[in-house]
């Protein structure tokens, strides 16, 4: 909980400088497809959750540990490069396939630690 909490501190300080510092305009005041966007956002949001149910990461954990992370580029990174204000900024091919295999690596790291913390934690005896 305490290091939740410092993360996001840390994350609002930086985002506090970094806006005081570029001090960006923004492009999109006043069209309506921004508000639209936040709300395909709020939905997008939900088809990796919908992809680790249909995988039933309980029984296939390391299954999910990929799928979940995986979709979640997928998805934003198509939303990224289709929005009018991100589009301009979205990588090219190769920097997005160095992104996605960096994601696949974290996401197997995580989920080999995890399972280990899991067993650890149980036990020997199993609870």
């Amino acid at each position: 909980m305490i290091v939740s909490l410092l993360i996001r501190a840390s994350s609002d300080l930086v985002s506090t400088v970094g806006f005081a510092l570029i001090q960006p305009v923004s492009i999109i005041q006043g069209e309506p497809r921004a508000f639209a966007d936040s709300r395909v956002l709020l939905l997008a949001s939900f088809v990796p959750v919908l992809v680790l149910v249909g995988i039933d990461a309980r029984r296939h954990p390391l299954v999910a540990s990929l799928g979940y992370p995986v979709t979640l580029f997928t998805v934003f990174g198509w939303i990224q490069a289709g929005s009018p204000a991100l589009g301009g900024m979205a990588p090219g091919a190769e920097t997005t396939l160095v992104a996605l295999a960096l994601t696949v690596v974290a996401a197997f790291a995580g989920a080999a630690v995890g399972s280990w913390l899991a067993r650890a934690l149980q036990g020997p005896d199993g609870g």
